[in-house]
């Protein structure tokens, strides 16, 4: 069942469930099952002493805590020189990952002696030096054997033939047209499915409402809430996901369907700029370095501070770095976001709260659990340092649609 859910939420939530586990709601077991947690920071890295009993200065959770599955764990089969074949692997993980799992089950296999053990290094030698070809082959979009992401829970190879040579493909054809990179046709998967599915039927609630067509619209909404974030940072680092001839749609999209996703017209943008601009550092308004990392009481703190107070603080802080503008524009969008949720409420009060405010609500308090663990590990002594205060995801989608939530992503929107 959890395979079911797209890999980019399923990330999200692997966060937000993180953030619970660890003031004590724990183990929290829907995880995905390939997940990996390492972690680069020393035994100075801790927001503050941990207080909970199992908790460790370089680690108030423990990796077997943090990502326990509510699935077997995949075993690697004991090394042998016949378990190295496909077959031994869940066929089921992403090419890139079954390339990777081969190759080390290729390293596995027991060493030979003699005059056989050279040309086992040479040949394991090979492998790796494929493998790393293929690798960066299926990253690079100039490559022959790139292929586009089109759905984050099923490759290409999950389709029929005929579904590949007669829809997919030619869609892959004209969605790389329409984006700047063709690593960015999913994207426009996001656009289009969140135009064809949520907007009318949030149309339809505030014509005729009923609560089985609301639950439904709040059931897609979550679904896609964790793919909208990531299309929303990688249009605001880009300045734009999608070619110079669409540009009007380009910039239109956020506007028409930040409302129905949670998101008030632009907030997304002027705190995402501030954020990095700060590094959650002190004045990092969404910085956990005052927080304790396993209390209940600070989560709620540092969560409810940014629903009730983002609107008033952010402003506030644009004046205080000197950059008024900022704030006024940040203040003026939020209002009108306001405004615009208070006057369709006036059309229909129950609509209105399912599709527009509940949303705001939801988002709100899952992107401050989202950033309260990918920012779980804070340097007393150096809090601005960008390595010191950074943990590193391995195996996460994430990875794979150029959101680089570690040190790489230092790139400031300024």
């Amino acid at each position: 069942m959890w395979a079911a859910f797209s890999p980019d939420f399923r990330a999200c939530l692997t966060n937000i469930l993180a953030a619970f586990e660890g003031i004590g709601f724990g183990p929290l077991t829907i995880v995905a099952r390939t997940s990996r947690w390492c972690s680069p920071v020393g035994d100075n890295s801790r927001s503050r002493k941990s207080s909970h009993p199992s908790s460790s200065k370089s680690s108030p959770l423990s990796p077997e805590v943090l990502f326990r599955s509510c699935f077997t764990p995949p075993r690697l089969p004991s090394a042998s020189p016949t378990n190295t074949s496909p077959s031994s692997i869940d066929p089921n993980l992403t090419l890139a990952d079954r390339l990777v799992l081969h190759n080390l089950l290729q390293d596995a296999c027991p060493l030979e002696t003699g005059p056989e053990q050279s040309n086992h290094e040479a040949e394991n030698l090979t492998c790796d030096t494929q493998t790393l070809d293929h690798l960066a082959a299926l990253s690079d979009p100039t490559n022959a054997s790139f292929q586009p992401i089109v759905f984050t829970t099923w490759d290409h190879s999950d389709f029929p033939s005929w579904i590949n040579v007669y829809v997919l493909q030619p869609y892959i054809v004209w969605a790389s047209s329409v984006v700047r990179h063709r690593s960015d046709v999913v994207f426009l998967t996001y656009i289009l499915a969140l135009f064809a599915i949520g907007i009318p039927n949030m149309v339809l609630l505030f014509l005729r409402f009923n609560w089985f067509q609301a639950i439904l619209q709040w059931a897609f909404v979550t679904y896609f809430v964790g793919p909208y974030s990531i299309l929303l940072h990688n249009h605001i680092h880009g300045r734009g996901v999608m070619s110079k001839t669409w540009a009007l749609a380009d910039t239109l999209f956020p506007y028409i369907l930040g409302p129905m996703m949670g998101q008030t017209w632009n907030s997304f943008y002027y705190h995402h700029k501030h954020h990095h601009v700060e590094e959650n550092g002190p004045d990092d308004l969404s910085s956990t370095l005052r927080y304790q990392r396993d209390s209940g009481f600070d989560l709620t703190l540092y969560i409810s501070r940014f629903v009730f107070l983002i609107w008033l603080e952010l402003p506030l802080y644009y004046v205080r770095k000197g950059k008024p503008g900022f704030g006024f524009k940040f203040f003026a969008w939020e209002v009108s976001s306001y405004a615009f949720i208070i006057l369709l409420a006036r059309v229909n009060f129950a609509a209105a709260m399912t599709t527009l405010v509940l949303p705001l609500i939801q988002w709100r308090v899952a992107i401050m659990a989202n950033n309260w663990g990918q920012h779980a590990f804070i340097d007393e002594d150096e809090p601005n340092s960008n390595l010191r205060c950074s943990i590193t995801l391995i195996d996460v989608v994430v990875s794979m649609q150029n959101r680089h939530k570690s040190v790489l992503n230092t790139s400031c929107v300024r």
